[in-house]
Formats: structure tokens, C-alpha cells, sequence
């Protein structure tokens, strides 16, 4: 075993096939104390109705290379007609930017953050079992 999950986190099986498209952000600059909306298309393009797990990632500035590739910060269950689509909306409040510092306390740091939102988290494994999500950026100062 080579150590790698076989699975990434939030992977699942389903019987219809979702596309994530026009990823928005309603700001692309914002202080630390602001909230940042994201908005997201789901259309079923499978075969059947189907249900979803919509799933926002952030990734935080990381100078001292101690932070996570991303976490899980929200998510929405939601079920899309086939052939339907559905707009799905997260805020992102201040706290979801937050990253723990050395001395053990929690801080926003000014920079760029990425958020992705799709089916499961993002990588390349994800991406290898056919996974799909989409990313946009916007700066804290």
C-alpha cells in the first residue's frame, strides 16, 4: 500500500453524472471582517434525477507552508432533476478564512484565497476518478 487514499474525501457514487460551471464571487477584494458570496451551477447532465452533495474548499495564504491544501468549509445538499440545473449559494464568513498561527491562536492573513466548490475534495486523485469542481480567487487585505 502506497499510503494514498484511494478515495478522496467526500466521494461518492451516484446514479446520474453533475456538471459545475460559472463559479461567481461577488467581490474580489474584501477586509478580513467582510463575507464573500459564491455562487455555483449544478446541471444533471446523467441520465437520471439525482441528488448532490455541493462542497466549498478553501485554501488560505500559507507563507510558513503549515496550512492544509484546502479544507472543508460548507456544503448543501441538493437534488437536481435530469437535465435540470440548480444555482447553489454559500457565504463565506470571516471564520472560514481563518488558519491557526504557531502560537496556537487563529488569524486571517492578507492574501490570495481560493475557494472550490464540486462533488468532492480537490486533487488530482479526484480528478483521476472523474470528479469535477470549480475554483475562483479573491484577495483579503
Amino acid at each position: 500500500m502506497t499510503g494514498k487514499p484511494l478515495y478522496p474525501f467526500g466521494y461518492g457514487l451516484s446514479y446520474t453524472q453533475f456538471r459545475f460551471t460559472s463559479l461567481q464571487l461577488d467581490r474580489e477584494e474584501i477586509a478580513a471582517d467582510e463575507t464573500v458570496t459564491v455562487t455555483v451551477e449544478v446541471e444533471n447532465v446523467g441520465d437520471f434525477d439525482g441528488a448532490e452533495v455541493v462542497q466549498l474548499y478553501i485554501t488560505v495564504p500559507d507563507p510558513g507552508g503549515n496550512q492544509p491544501l484546502w479544507s472543508l468549509k460548507d456544503f448543501q445538499r441538493i437534488e437536481v432533476p435530469r437535465g435540470g440545473s440548480i444555482q447553489v449559494t454559500f457565504e463565506v464568513e470571516p471564520e472560514a478564512l481563518q488558519q491557526i498561527n504557531e502560537q496556537g491562536g487563529a488569524e486571517i492573513l492578507p492574501g490570495t484565497y481560493t475557494v472550490h466548490v464540486g462533488n468532492s475534495s480537490p486533487g488530482e486523485r479526484s480528478r483521476e476518478l472523474g470528479m469535477e469542481w470549480v475554483s475562483g480567487t479573491f484577495q483579503v487585505n
